[in-house]
Parts: structure tokens; C-alpha cells; sequence
């Protein structure tokens, strides 16, 4: 895969120019499908959240995005997934991998009522929590991200860093409970 500059697609998006959903879509469409396999369970599902994807991206504003094209795709990739993951759900057909990492971290999720009040809370709630990633040392940031961020399976991370499942699900109620802590030092009732 060759590295296209995100700043050439970003340019390419701001001018309405639809070679940026090419250049898009051939750097991120394997990110997209990797979120979208640990959400929703793979199968033909990953097309699909990729063509949304690119739809959304193209709607949306990137040279507002906080933390560049990148946190962008994946932010619109994993609502684009919880959008899916919520309508299987009704639906009864829903993954445990993913109903169990979104229980886990219930928590630290502010209710999806959208007014700027909350949005605003929301966001303070938002840098606390990379705050506190930031702190952590690489392999619990890798086992939390991993978990949390791009819906891995335990399975997964603990074949990827050669460890037991019990030792990553001991890490990650360590992490929670850290995280916790955080949130309640800085003020958020959990």
C-alpha cells in the first residue's frame, strides 16, 4: 500500500474534488474493515461500513477534525459500525465481543442526548480520558486501545502480545478501575 499524505486528501475533500475519496479510500479501507471485523463480526458488513464511511468523510468538515484525517475516519468508522451494531441489536443479532467491551466501559459514556451543554461536558469528559492514556505505559495503552478503541477481541490481543486471555481481562479491570478513579478525581460521578 503506498502512503498518500493525508494533507493531499484533506485539500482534495475542502475543494469537493472526488479523487479524495480514492486517495481515501485506498489508504483507510483496511483500518475501516479492522474496525468494522471487530465490531460487527466481519462478513460482507466491511464493504458496506467502508462505502458509509466514505460517504460520511465526504460530508463531513476534515479541516475541523482534532487530531487530523486519521482520528476522523476512525471516529466516523466506529459510529458508522455502533450505527449497524444498534440496528442488529434490535434485531436480536448481535456479537458478544462487542456487547461485552461496550458494557465494560458503560461507564465513561455520556447519554446521547445532543445539546451543546453535553457536547460540551462531553468533551472535557473526552480529554480527561486521553489524558489518562497518555499516562499509561505502551502495553496497557496497546491492551486498552486495542480493547476499547478498535473492539479487538481478548483472544486477539492476548495472541498478539503472546500472553494469557486471564492476564489481559486482570490488565483490563486494572485499567477500568484506574480509569474510574481518574474520572471521580477529576469531578465525574460514576
Amino acid at each position: 500500500m503506498f502512503d498518500i499524505p493525508d494533507e493531499t486528501i484533506t485539500e482534495y475533500l475542502l475543494a469537493r474534488d472526488e479523487r479524495a475519496l480514492e486517495l481515501a479510500s485506498a489508504k483507510y479501507s483496511p483500518y475501516i474493515r479492522r474496525i468494522a471485523a471487530n465490531m460487527l463480526g466481519g462478513g460482507c458488513e466491511a464493504d458496506e461500513c467502508v462505502n458509509d464511511v466514505m460517504l460520511a468523510l465526504w460530508n463531513a468538515k476534515p479541516d475541523e477534525a482534532r487530531g487530523g484525517l486519521s482520528a476522523l475516519v476512525a471516529c466516523i468508522a466506529r459510529r458508522v459500525c455502533a450505527n449497524r451494531y444498534n440496528a442488529a441489536r434490535s434485531k436480536k443479532r448481535v456479537p458478544s465481543e462487542l456487547t461485552e467491551a461496550l458494557d465494560d466501559l458503560a461507564f465513561a459514556v455520556p447519554d446521547e442526548t445532543a445539546d451543546t451543554e453535553r457536547e460540551f461536558f462531553a468533551a472535557e469528559l473526552a480529554a480527561v480520558i486521553n489524558r489518562w492514556l497518555k499516562s499509561l505505559g505502551g502495553t496497557d495503552r496497546f491492551i486498552f486501545i486495542s480493547r476499547y478503541y478498535d473492539s479487538e477481541p481478548v483472544s486477539a490481543i492476548s495472541e498478539r502480545l503472546g500472553v494469557s486471555q486471564s492476564l489481559i481481562y486482570k490488565k483490563l479491570n486494572k485499567l477500568k478501575t484506574k480509569l474510574k478513579n481518574e474520572l471521580e478525581r477529576n469531578g465525574y460521578t460514576v
